[in-house]
């Protein structure tokens, strides 16, 4: 970072004195700047370039729009098509502006439809990637980390696979990284508009609402960052706000789902049923296969109380460590991926897709300072990659409850945990001093 804090006493501030000046982020040359983001775009064109070389029909494990649930976004941008209203005419599990993702790339022909989802995936993941570049700019002094950010990005896209195309999860990590990027720029406000975005197109970025009011350094601005969620969050559900019955299946669908046959909560009854335990057996619901056993609602339920204290818990580091995250914003996304990390490990529910939630945060913290935070991106990069190993190509044979598969699945939620603990234990041991080096 450029320097040390400005009046630096945090215990100062404690104690009543003003907030301490925050520090303008790095300002680099136009042209170095472009350049940045130029190579996280090309990188991404790279990354993509080869996913459609190895895929192409059928690849030498699966397809590239192999167990997609692009047919299920088709169908909804038919009904608009034929002038159904949503949550009146049909059912949405979505929050709004997950809507037009699906309806833009909808030009009458069906068959067209898969590859112009992809492609406006593809664009929203870029663009992600050239925010996550930019950010890295603006906390990192010299070149080779905002570029290595920029190759991290890549390599979490090819760990991660085809999945990134045909969901449209990449749009909510597009949010995140406009969050990072905004913090990293000192402004809050902003960082809580974008987050309000990610909320309306599939709520889970509001997880980190508070870590954007933690860093924010003056009352004020954390009012600000609060407001600018608001508006951003609630303005496209207002609309809507007729269909209340409709709208609130937004929240309900989700509440009611099943132990899902992915979910770290799930893993026991996973290689129970593997090892042919009696009474453990898989479904399907939701649209997506779930786990049964003995006590497995229980679980389910649990889960949400659990992942709500994890996710506390984390917040409790965070506070704990403001003024660090204040002083130096390159400390931010290790803060948000063990936020984003805690959830998904409690979780009653996770899809593959969840995990391109972490792309912006992973491709930061694996060019990190410290051993701590760069294992921690490895290890959730090594997360992705399993995912991919599973995801779809061994998918049914794990509902099947096969050994080698359900291992697989084992494995990688094994090192999901792994990855959420070490982002714990990174925050924990991040300097109290405002002005230390991490």
């Amino acid at each position: 970072m450029n320097g040390g804090r400005r009046g630096g006493d945090h215990a100062g501030v404690r104690a009543g004195a003003a907030a301490p000046m925050p520090l303008t982020p790095i300002e680099r040359p136009a042209r170095q700047m472009f350049s940045i983001v130029a190579v996280a775009v090309v990188l991404q064109a790279v990354a993509w370039a080869c996913l459609a070389w190895l895929l192409r029909s059928g690849g030498p494990w699966y397809g590239f729009f192999d167990v997609s649930d692009i047919v299920v976004y088709l169908d909804y941008a038919q009904k608009v098509a034929a002038g159904q209203a949503v949550y009146r005419d049909f059912a949405f599990e979505y929050p709004p502006l997950a809507l037009p993702l699906f309806t833009l790339p909808y030009r009458g022909d069906p068959a067209a439809y898969p590859t112009w989802f992809a492609a406006e995936m593809i664009l929203l993941g870029t663009a992600a990637a050239a925010l996550t570049g930019a950010t890295a700019a603006a906390v990192w002094r010299g070149l080779w980390r905002p570029l290595a950010a920029g190759g991290a990005f890549a390599l979490a896209v090819l760990a991660a696979g085809a999945i990134t195309a045909n969901r449209y999860d990449v749009a909510v990590a597009l949010t995140l990284a406009a969050c990072l990027f905004f913090l990293a720029r000192r402004l809050p406000a902003a960082a809580g508009a974008a987050l309000g975005v990610g909320v309306a197109l599939k709520l889970t970025p509001g997880l980190l609402l508070p870590l954007v009011l933690m860093v924010a350094e003056t009352r004020r601005r954390a009012l600000l960052a609060f407001i600018g969620f608001l508006v951003f969050a609630a303005v496209p559900f207002l609309p809507f706000l007729g269909r209340l019955d409709g709208l609130t299946g937004v929240v309900t669908y989700h509440a009611q789902r099943p132990l899902q046959i992915e979910s770290v909560p799930g893993t026991p009854y996973l290689i129970a049923g593997a090892a042919g335990a009696w009474g453990v057996g898989t479904g399907t619901s939701f649209g997506s296969q779930s786990l049964a056993g003995p006590g497995s609602e229980l679980v389910g339920r649990a889960s949400v109380w659990v992942g709500l204290l994890l996710v506390a818990g984390v917040y409790v580091l965070v506070w704990r460590r403001r003024a660090s995250l204040r002083a130096a914003p390159e400390r931010v996304p290790v803060a948000a991926l063990a936020c984003v990390l805690a959830f998904t490990v409690a979780n009653k529910v996770l899809s593959p897709q969840f995990l391109c939630w972490t792309f912006p945060l992973v491709a930061l913290v694996v060019v990190g300072r410290g051993a701590l935070q760069r294992i921690t991106g490895i290890l959730t990069l090594g997360a992705i990659a399993l995912t991919q190993v599973e995801f779809p190509y061994l998918y049914w044979r794990m509902v099947s409850l096969e050994p080698g598969p359900v291992a697989v699945v084992a494995a990688r939620n094994a090192v999901l945990v792994g990855a959420a603990a070490l982002a714990a234990v990174t925050v924990w041991r991040l300097p109290q001093d405002a002005g230390a080096d991490g």
